[in-house]
């Protein structure tokens, strides 16, 4: 009895150091990704604080800092006025892939792209005729009585 009672005893402070060890371990890496940020925040202020001082250097990272804000708000801006953000990324790139190749290539690839669905339409209704016709002769054949004692 007592040996069963120590071994849960065993089991259960072992669970609980391992819950220990796992709280701890994430309560480190909050701290560690809380100094991270206070890091970057200062550093933010500190270049803010060049804004203060009078000499080109100083004053060319201060208007460096206010583009990275303008353009971080125009990007949040753009995220939230978009309604489908994907689309129109794609829809970007291909405009300056096509404008990269010139009017004459890019009329020919839109022309060649535009020929794939026509195919693929030529495709699927030649298949579907053939299995259409396949139904209509293997339907009879299954119907009678002989073929099925047969062969089913």
């Amino acid at each position: 009895m007592s040996q069963t009672y120590l071994q849960l005893k065993m089991q259960s402070n072992k669970q609980l150091a391992i819950a220990l060890t796992n709280s701890l371990n994430d309560l480190h890496e909050d701290h560690m990704s809380t100094i991270q940020k206070l890091k970057l925040g200062g550093q933010r202020i500190i270049n803010y604080g060049s804004c203060l001082v009078p000499d080109e250097y100083y004053r060319s990272s201060c208007r460096d800092t206010f583009r990275e804000d303008e353009r971080l708000v125009f990007s949040l801006s753009e995220i939230y006025r978009r309604n489908d953000l994907t689309l129109d990324m794609v829809e970007i790139y291909f405009r300056k892939t096509l404008a990269k190749l010139g009017d004459e290539k890019s009329n020919k690839l839109v022309s060649h792209i535009q020929n794939l669905p026509g195919k693929a339409a030529k495709h699927a209704s030649t298949k579907a005729s053939k299995l259409a016709l396949s139904f209509t002769i293997a339907n009879p054949m299954l119907s009678r009585t002989d073929f099925k004692k047969n062969y089913i």
